[in-house]
């Protein structure tokens, strides 16, 4: 019976420090993504405008 109880327990705490993880990172990844790319697209027309300009 008590067996049981911490196996029942212990599957429990898992499958909810599982789910956790998964959302956070899902939120992280998310997060991350966002501002990585409000970072890159910035540099790109900069990139652009000076490939002409090392050009002429």
């Amino acid at each position: 019976m008590l067996k049981n109880f911490i196996l029942s327990l212990l599957s429990g705490v898992l499958l909810a420090v599982v789910t956790y993880y998964v959302v956070k990172y899902r939120l992280l990844r998310r997060l991350f993504l966002r501002r990585y790319l409000r970072c890159i697209v910035p540099y790109k027309p900069g990139h652009t405008e000076r490939m002409p300009g090392a050009k002429n």
